[in-house]
C-alpha cells in the first residue's frame, strides 16, 4: 500500500450536539396568510443521541465550520434580533428540504472530469522526474493566479499541497510500482477551475507483503455483567497478543485488559456493560513487530439494561416568523411551568450542522448564514434539570432566492 493516507471525507465540527434527520409534519398556509408560517405537532419521537452544554445567555452566539468539497464554510447562529426585510411570502416549507444527513463518499475521479463553464485547467501539466518513491511535476502558471492546489492520490487517499508561481512540486514517500493520479487546479472567487490530471506509475518493484502469522484458534469467552474473559490457543512464535472489544458498529476499545496467563486475558477495567453484545478480537504480535491475522468471537454479557428515560413532550408550533435570502427568525411554544435548563437548536444542510443553545426562557432565535434558494432543516429540543431531553421538533424549508 502507498505510505500516505489522507482520506477526503465530509466532516462537520459542531459546538454541542450533532443531530440526525427525522420526519416533519405537513404544512399549509390558511387563507394565504404570510405573517407567520408554522409547523404544529412536531413532537414525533426520535432516537437521536443528544448531549448537553452549559448555556445561560439567551443572546448566545455559536460558530461552526464544515468541510465541503475542499472549502471551509463558516456558519454562525445568533439569537435575539429580528430578521430585516422579511420575505415570508417567498418561504417554501418541505420536510425533506434539509436533504439526506448521510455522509456520501463520492468517487474521487468524478471531480476530475471536464465541466463546461468552469475556468480552464492549468496548461502543460507534466512529469519532470519519476522514481520508485517520488514524482516531480510542473505546469504553466498564469500571472493572474497566485496559488494552485496539486495532489497525488491512490484511489481515495490523497497527498495535497499548495504551489505558487514556480509551478513545480515534488511528492515523496510514494510506494514503488503503484498507480497514482496527479491533478492540479486553482480557484476563482472560491470556485474550482477544471482539473488537469495525469496517470502516474512509479518505478521499481512492489514490496512483497510479509506472510502474516495465523489467527489464534479455539477462542473461549465467558462474561459477568462487568467483565469478559477470553482464552485461546497459542500461536507459534508470538511475543504477545493484542485484544480489543467492540460493541455496536463502531465502539472499539483496544487495550485495557489484564493478562491472566500466556493465552488468557480479562477486560475488567470498567469498559464492559451488562446486557451488551461484545465482539472480542485476538491477534498475535510476532518478534518482528508484525501482527498476525485476527480472530473474533462474540458474547452477550448477562443482566438487564434499565429502560431509557421517558422524554418530555416536544416544543410545539415551531415556525418561521421572518426570513430573507440570508437569515431567518424562528419561534416555538412551550409551557412556562417547566424545568428546561436550555434549548438546543441545530440548523442542518445535508451533512453540515450549525448548533447553538438558548436559555430556558427563550422562545426564539435568529440564524444569519443562509444561502439563497437552499434547503435547510431546523432541529429543536430542550434539556431539563434532570438531564432528560424533550422530543425533537423539526421544520424543513427552502430559503428564498435573491
Amino acid at each position: 500500500m502507498p505510505k500516505f493516507k489522507l482520506s477526503a471525507i465530509a466532516i462537520a465540527v459542531t459546538v454541542g450536539v450533532i443531530l440526525t434527520s427525522g420526519s416533519v409534519a405537513s404544512w399549509s398556509i390558511p387563507g394565504g396568510a404570510v405573517s407567520q408560517i408554522s409547523s404544529d405537532a412536531l413532537n414525533s419521537e426520535s432516537s437521536t443521541p443528544e448531549s448537553a452544554g452549559s448555556i445561560s445567555d439567551p443572546q448566545s452566539i455559536s460558530a461552526t465550520e464544515s468541510f465541503d468539497g475542499g472549502s471551509l464554510l463558516s456558519e454562525v447562529l445568533y439569537t435575539g434580533s429580528p430578521t430585516p426585510e422579511s420575505r415570508l411570502a417567498n418561504l417554501v416549507l418541505d420536510p425533506d428540504a434539509g436533504g439526506s444527513p448521510e455522509v456520501v463518499y463520492p468517487d474521487p475521479s468524478e471531480r476530475e472530469q471536464l465541466v463546461v463553464g468552469k475556468a480552464p485547467a492549468p496548461a502543460n501539466f507534466r512529469v519532470t522526474a519519476l522514481g520508485d518513491d517520488f514524482v516531480s511535476l510542473a505546469f504553466t502558471t498564469s500571472p493572474n493566479i497566485s496559488l494552485y492546489q496539486v495532489y497525488v492520490r491512490y484511489e481515495d487517499s490523497f497527498s495535497s499541497t499548495g504551489v505558487g508561481s514556480s509551478g513545480v512540486v515534488t511528492f515523496r514517500d510514494l510506494a514503488p510500482d503503484f498507480d497514482y493520479v496527479a491533478c492540479v487546479y486553482y480557484r476563482v472567487d472560491n470556485v474550482e477551475s477544471n482539473l488537469a490530471c495525469l496517470d502516474i506509475h512509479t518505478t521499481g518493484t512492489r514490496p512483497v507483503e510479509p506472510v502474516r502469522a495465523p489467527a489464534p484458534t479455539n477462542i473461549e469467552l465467558s462474561a459477568t455483567e462487568t467483565t469478559v474473559t477470553a482464552s485461546w490457543d497459542a500461536v507459534p512464535g508470538a511475543q504477545w497478543y493484542r485484544l480489543c472489544h467492540v460493541s455496536g458498529d463502531s465502539s472499539w476499545q483496544c487495550g485495557g485488559y489484564t493478562m491472566l496467563g500466556a493465552t488468557q486475558a480479562v477486560f475488567q477495567d470498567g469498559s464492559i456493560s451488562k446486557a451488551t453484545r461484545y465482539g472480542i478480537t485476538v491477534e498475535a504480535v510476532m518478534q518482528d513487530g508484525n501482527s498476525g491475522l485476527r480472530s473474533i468471537r462474540y458474547i452477550t454479557t448477562p443482566g438487564t439494561l434499565p429502560p431509557p428515560p421517558v422524554k418530555q413532550a416536544a416544543p410545539t408550533n415551531l415556525r418561521i416568523t421572518a426570513i430573507s435570502p440570508s437569515e431567518f427568525t424562528a419561534e416555538w411554544d412551550y409551557p412556562t411551568d417547566n424545568n428546561i435548563s436550555f434549548w438546543s437548536i441545530a440548523v442542518r444542510q445535508l451533512t453540515s450542522y450549525s448548533q447553538t443553545g438558548v436559555a430556558s426562557s427563550g422562545r426564539s432565535f435568529t440564524y444569519r448564514d443562509l444561502q439563497p434558494s437552499s434547503g435547510y432543516e431546523i432541529i429543536l429540543s430542550g434539556l431539563d434539570s434532570n438531564g432528560v431531553w424533550t422530543q425533537e421538533a423539526r421544520l424543513g424549508f427552502y430559503s428564498p432566492a435573491n
